[in-house]
C-alpha cells in the first residue's frame, strides 16, 4: 500500500509539471498573441483614429485569455486537492503500518513466551517421563517398604551401548560400573538405573559393619555377561594393608516377603 501511495504521489506531481508546462506554453503563446496584437493594434492605429473602440480581436482575446486563467485556475485546485487527498492517505496508510508493526512485534513477543513455555513443559514432560520409566526399570523400589528407614539419597540412569567396553562413574556417591566387551549387539542399547539408599535395617553375616552406600541396581534388559561394580568405602588403610582382606561385597536381591539379607561375595 505504501508502494501504491508513493507511486500515486509520483504521478501527481509529474501530473503538475506537465500542467506548468502546459502553462509557461500558453503564456508564452499568450505573449506572441499580445505581442500579434500590439503590431496588429499598431497597424490598425495608423489607419484608424485615435478615437475608435477596440477591435473585435482584441475582446477575443481577451475572453480566450480570460478561459485559459479560469481553466488553469481550477485546473491547480484539483490538483491541490487532489495532492492533499494522497497526503491525508499516505498518512492513513502509515499509520496503520505502525499500528501492524506494533501488532506483530506483539504477536512475535506472545509467539515466543508460548514457545518457551511449550520447551520448559516438554523438559518436565521429559523428566517425568525419564522418572517414570527410571521407577518402571526398578520395579524392586516398591519393595523397599520392607526396610524400616530406608531412603533413597539419589536416583542415576546409565546407558551401555553396543559391543564395546565402558567405564561409568557416579563419583558422587563413589560408584563404577564397568562393561565387558560384546556384552551387546553393536546396534543395542540397554539402560542401567542404579539407586544409592540411606538408612533401611539389612541382615549382614554376623561380624559384619556396612563401610560404604547401599545401591540397587537394575537393567532394561539382561547382558551376556556380568556387570564389574567397584564401590568406594570409608575405611582408612594406610599403614594397614593387612585389612584390605576383610572387605567384601555383599549382593542380594530384593524380595516381598522378606528382608534383604547380604550375602558375602
Amino acid at each position: 500500500d505504501n508502494e501504491k501511495l508513493s507511486a500515486t504521489v509520483a504521478y501527481s506531481e509529474v501530473y503538475i509539471t506537465e500542467i506548468e508546462e502546459e502553462k509557461k506554453q500558453l503564456v508564452e503563446e499568450r505573449r506572441q498573441s499580445e505581442e500579434h496584437y500590439f503590431v496588429e493594434k499598431q497597424t490598425t492605429k495608423a489607419k484608424v483614429s485615435v478615437n475608435d473602440v477596440p477591435t473585435e480581436l482584441e475582446e477575443e482575446n481577451k475572453k480566450v485569455e480570460k478561459q485559459i486563467t479560469e481553466e488553469l485556475e481550477s485546473r491547480f485546485t484539483e490538483l491541490e486537492e487532489e495532492k492533499e487527498q494522497v497526503k491525508k492517505q499516505f498518512l492513513i496508510e502509515e499509520q496503520i503500518t505502525e499500528e501492524l508493526k506494533i501488532k506483530v512485534a506483539d504477536n512475535e513477543r506472545y509467539i515466543a513466551k508460548l514457545l518457551k513455555e511449550k520447551e520448559q513443559w516438554s523438559q518436565t514432560k521429559e523428566t517425568s517421563t525419564k522418572e517414570v520409566q527410571f521407577d518402571y526399570m526398578i520395579p524392586s523400589m516398591d519393595n523397599l517398604g520392607c526396610l524400616s528407614d530406608v531412603q533413597v539419597a539419589e536416583k542415576k540412569l546409565f546407558l551401555i551401548q553396543g559391543d564395546k567396553p565402558q567405564l561409568m562413574n557416579w563419583e558422587k556417591y563413589g560408584l563404577r560400573i564397568g562393561v565387558q566387551e560384546g556384552n551387546l549387539l553393536s546396534s543395542e542399547t540397554v539402560e542401567a538405573a542404579v539407586v544409592a539408599l540411606v538408612g533401611g535395617q539389612f541382615e549382614f553375616p554376623p561380624n559384619t559393619v556396612l563401610v560404604s552406600a547401599v545401591y540397587a541396581v537394575s537393567l532394561s534388559k539382561p547382558l551376556l555377561k556380568r556387570l564389574k561394580l567397584e564401590i568406594q568405602h570409608c575405611v582408612d588403610l594406610t599403614g594397614q594393608p593387612d585389612l584390605a582382606q576383610y572387605l567384601k561385597f555383599a549382593i542380594a536381591p530384593v524380595h516381598l516377603t522378606m528382608q534383604p539379607f547380604l550375602e558375602d561375595k
